[in-house]
Parts: C-alpha cells; sequence; structure tokens
C-alpha cells in the first residue's frame, strides 16, 4: 500500500461519525467513573498527600513513634484536622507494617485453591504450582530485606488507589479500546463490500493486497484512541489523586495493600517494580493488546468477508474465553484456558502480581499477548493468501 491510499484509508476513519460518537460515549463514561471512584473525596486525597509528604517515603527512618506520642511538630497551622489525619496514618503504619513477618502465603494459596470450585491440582502440574510459590516465599524474602516493603503511600485498605486506577478505570478503558480497535478494522476491510465496488477494487493485485494494508491503518488509528482515551480519564484521575513524588513507591508496599476478595496481604510482584514501572507495564500490555486485537479483527473479516459477522464472531471468542476457564478446571489445561485475551482483561489490575495459582509464574501477561499475537498473524497471512486465490465476482 502506497503512502498516498495509506493516508486515504486513515481520513476514512478520521471522517467516520460514528467512530467520534463512540469515543465521546466512552470518555464521558470514563470521566464518570474516575469522579465516582475518586472525585467525591478528592480533598481527602489532597490532605492525605500533604501527610505522606510530610511523614516521608522511607517509614523506617521516619519517626512514627514519636507522632504517636505527640513529639512531632504540628503541621501549618496546628489545625486540629490535619493534626489528627497524620496520628491516624502514623497508626495505620504501626498496625500494618509487620503484615510480611507473619504472612503465610502457602496458606494463602491452599485457601485458594480449597475454595475453587472442582480444582484439584495433582501430580506434576501441583508441583509445578508448589515451585512457583517457593520462588514466591524466596520474593517476600527479598522484599523484606530490600526495603520494598517500607515504602510510604496512600493507605491501600481505605483509599485503594491501585485498584481503583488499574482495576476499575483501566478495565473499562480497555474493553472500549479493544470495541473501537475492532470497529476501525472492520469498517475499513469492509467498505468495499458496503459500498459495492468489490469487483473493481479487487480485479488487480494491487487491490488484492490492499485489505491488509487497511488492517494497518485501522491498527494506526487506533493508536490515537487509545491516546486518548487513556490520557484523559487518567490525568484526571491522578488530577484528583496528587501522586507527584510518590511515583517511586514500590508496589509490594505494605502500605498500598488492599482487600481483594477473601484476602488481605500486599501485591506480591513478581519482580521489584515502582509505581511508575507498573504504569508503564500496563501501558505497554495496552499496546500489545491494540496491535492483537487489530491482527484479530483482520484474520476473522479475512475469512468471514463481512463485518457483522466478524463482529459478533468477536464477541463470541470475547465471552468464551471468560467462560473457558471454568469449563477447562484443571491440569496445565487450565493454565492454558487462562491464557487469553479475555482472561487478560478481566484480571487488569492484578497483572505482574501474584493473583492465582494457575498463574503464580512471571510474565504471564506477555505470554498470553505473544502465543495469540503469533496464532492470529499466522491466521491473517493465510486468510489473505486464501483472499488472493478468491474468485470475486
Amino acid at each position: 500500500m502506497s503512502r498516498k491510499v495509506f493516508g486515504y484509508e486513515c481520513r476514512k476513519l478520521l471522517g467516520a461519525w460514528f467512530l467520534w460518537g463512540l469515543l465521546v460515549i466512552f470518555l464521558v463514561f470514563d470521566l464518570f467513573l474516575v469522579w465516582e471512584n475518586v472525585g467525591y473525596d478528592r480533598a481527602e486525597y489532597r490532605k492525605m498527600y500533604q501527610v505522606i509528604q510530610r511523614v516521608g517515603l522511607d517509614l523506617e527512618e521516619t519517626g512514627i513513634e514519636r507522632i504517636l506520642d505527640g513529639d512531632r511538630e504540628p503541621i501549618g497551622n496546628s489545625e486540629p484536622d490535619e493534626n489528627s489525619l497524620e496520628r491516624w496514618y502514623a497508626e495505620y503504619v504501626k498496625t500494618n507494617k509487620g503484615v510480611y513477618d507473619t504472612l503465610d502465603l502457602t496458606g494463602i494459596r491452599d485457601d485458594k485453591i480449597g475454595m475453587a470450585v472442582d480444582f484439584k491440582p495433582e501430580g506434576a502440574y501441583q508441583r509445578w504450582i508448589e515451585r512457583n510459590y517457593e520462588k514466591l516465599e524466596a520474593r517476600i524474602q527479598e522484599i523484606k530485606e530490600t526495603g520494598e516493603a517500607r515504602c510510604g503511600f496512600y493507605p491501600g485498605l481505605v483509599y485503594e488507589v491501585h485498584s481503583k486506577l488499574f482495576g476499575r478505570v483501566f478495565r473499562a478503558i480497555l474493553l472500549e479500546l479493544m470495541i473501537m480497535t475492532a470497529f476501525s478494522v472492520l469498517y475499513l476491510m469492509d467498505y468495499e463490500r458496503l459500498q459495492r465496488t468489490e469487483s473493481i477494487v479487487f480485479c488487480s493485485k494491487t487491490g488484492r493486497n490492499l485489505l491488509l494494508g487497511k488492517c494497518f491503518a485501522g491498527m494506526v488509528c487506533s493508536f490515537l484512541d487509545a491516546l486518548i482515551l487513556v490520557s484523559v480519564p487518567v490525568g484526571m484521575f491522578l488530577w484528583f489523586v496528587p501522586m507527584r513524588g510518590l511515583w517511586g513507591t514500590m508496589v509490594s508496599s505494605f502500605m498500598v495493600m488492599e482487600k481483594r476478595g477473601f484476602f488481605v496481604y500486599p501485591f506480591i510482584t513478581f519482580v521489584p517494580l515502582e509505581f511508575r514501572e507498573y504504569l508503564g507495564l500496563v501501558l505497554v500490555i495496552v499496546g500489545l493488546l491494540v496491535v492483537l486485537v487489530s491482527v484479530l479483527a483482520g484474520t476473522v473479516q479475512y475469512f468471514l468477508r463481512n463485518s457483522y459477522f466478524s463482529m459478533l464472531c468477536m464477541s463470541v471468542f470475547f465471552w468464551g474465553g471468560l467462560a473457558l476457564p471454568y469449563l477447562v478446571k484443571n491440569g496445565f489445561a487450565h493454565t492454558a484456558a487462562l491464557l487469553n485475551p479475555a482472561a487478560l482483561w478481566y484480571m487488569c489490575g492484578g497483572w505482574f502480581v501474584e493473583y492465582d495459582p494457575s498463574l503464580s509464574f512471571a510474565w504471564s501477561e506477555f505470554w498470553t499477548v505473544g502465543v495469540w499475537l503469533t496464532t492470529a498473524l499466522t491466521g491473517l497471512f493465510l486468510g489473505k493468501r486464501r483472499f488472493r486465490r478468491e474468485d470475486i465476482g
């Protein structure tokens, strides 16, 4: 595809009013979601931010006991609510700072397995899970020894910054972005059929190669959608929840710890990750999923040649991916069933940390994207080869 034709295809998308309308609807929803989660309490977040800055990020060196004993210099003009908030923060630190000393990750693993319906790992699969948790136990010792556990942050059990940003907001953004990406690719690749110009456009070798370029153009424009869908709501979130000076906090800190279902324990990252590094990795996965959905949409469209059927097929694939782990409940097949894009989306907020015994190994997120992207690319070029040989009247 020439640069001129590529630009023409991109202008088609930029001029598609229904895509802009959908983008506006998604943005309005995302902004409402951010407001609902942190907007109402924005003043509380800012007060807590001032306390965190004053107390310091290294909680091992902070005089928490002095704050509790009342020996610390008052904040500013000594307003009662600010001083009481600092004292509450100190009490929270004192109460939770020993969580790693009593953390029994093996017990949590056994409880999770026991709570799962019909999930009973045996033999090699059980030994594999046990070896993974032995590595995680060693990781916990590293966290304790290196000081990752003692970084200051918004008290997670109350403010839930991690789950609100990466769980609720990013999960919504990711689903919207996958829908926008699929629509963009399918709209371009089905344009000639909808305009009834297939017999003219696809009568030559150049025309037969056009669909692959359309798929690429849809992918490129989807990154513009990603830029808007991510930057606007996340920017609003960070405006309500100040993070300046806190980006270096380790995700495994006990201060980031939140209640997760029936369990309360820190986020155990497989490798040391600061908050900014975690955000960067999440954005990388978001970008890779844009590529993956683009290629999947192109593959399905090559074979079905109808955007309505293709979108329906992708929807069935997505919901089937969510249901598959519940149908395949044991053995390595269960782990393989979890390594699909739909399950990856559902576990957003639990990426790069210990989450499920079946995925208790590092970088499962990249394995998921890598395996499915390789499969989708294979299908894409097989579909292109088939299309080039097809008789279009």
